[in-house]
């Protein structure tokens, strides 16, 4: 056997390994985090520490969008401690969830339960349909600082100036692997070039465009969830699906900026 061929063969157990290891980390975490939801259902949360700021200018930003009909005012919301209240109730395993629980807290309209009984008492009888629920919100994750509720309120199409330039730099790396199957030497040039280019002009706009890439991030993320939770058969599953329809193409070039963003922290 040649030397070149065990070296290909090392670095591809190495790879082989590694991707084990992390199914193995990964599966045991799920497997200790469906522990935990199931012996804590029913009970009070844990109160966490955290400030109230990023969870204001959510509520702020939506009820820019939504407007109820009465809003409890800084003063009243201090005097009665109901960030404490929030902290209580916050059993929740994303940010989008705890930003919702802390808007239902702060805004109301009047003779409209913003409860859903059907719902509870679904989740109540069906230990099974709540456990993949409170995964996928698992999964989603949390981002105090996604500012995803700003981004939709203020986004326009003329928001992001030269949207072409990201379209384009986005495609190179995927048009150089195609190319690598015909013409290795060119295809493999581009890809590595392209990705560097990409690099260098997302460090150079990184103080603009961080933030923006940030809320777009979780906002993919926010609806790959709500993807995965129309799947499971509830209540609200009809509505989400109509919902999340028109959606649905936001998903690749998404992905793309998440992917950027990713690299970019890793090599900085």
């Amino acid at each position: 056997m040649t030397q070149p061929v065990m070296i290909l063969l090392g670095v591809g157990g190495f790879v082989v390994a590694i991707v084990l290891l992390n199914l193995i980390l990964t599966g045991q975490r799920q497997l200790r985090l469906k522990r935990d939801l199931i012996a804590n259902w029913g009970k009070l949360p844990v109160k966490r520490g955290g400030s109230e700021r990023y969870l204001k200018a959510a509520y702020l930003d939506h009820e820019a969008q939504v407007n109820h009909d009465c809003q409890i005012d800084d003063l009243t919301w201090q005097d009665l401690d109901m960030f404490d209240v929030f902290k209580q109730l916050n059993a929740t395993q994303s940010s989008v969830g705890a930003e919702r629980v802390y808007a239902q807290l702060r805004a109301y309209d009047l003779g409209k339960p913003d409860v859903n009984e059907t719902l509870i008492s679904f989740f109540q009888t069906h230990a099974e349909e709540r456990l993949k629920v409170q995964l996928a919100f698992a999964g989603l994750g949390e981002d105090v600082a996604n500012n995803s509720q700003h981004y939709l309120r203020t986004t326009t199409q003329s928001a992001l100036p030269h949207a072409w330039r990201f379209k384009v730099l986005g495609s190179l790396p995927l048009v150089g692997l195609v190319l690598a199957l015909v013409l290795p030497a060119i295809g493999v040039s581009i890809s590595v070039l392209s990705l560097m280019v990409n690099l260098f002009y997302y460090v150079l706009k990184r103080e603009a465009l961080d933030a923006e890439v940030t809320a777009m991030g979780y906002l993919v993320r926010t609806i790959v969830t709500a993807e995965h939770l129309v799947k499971i058969q509830q209540p609200t599953q009809d509505a989400l699906r109509a919902a999340v329809r028109p959606m649905r193409g936001i998903r690749l070039p998404g992905w793309r900026l998440c992917f950027a963003r990713e690299i970019t922290a890793q090599a900085t």
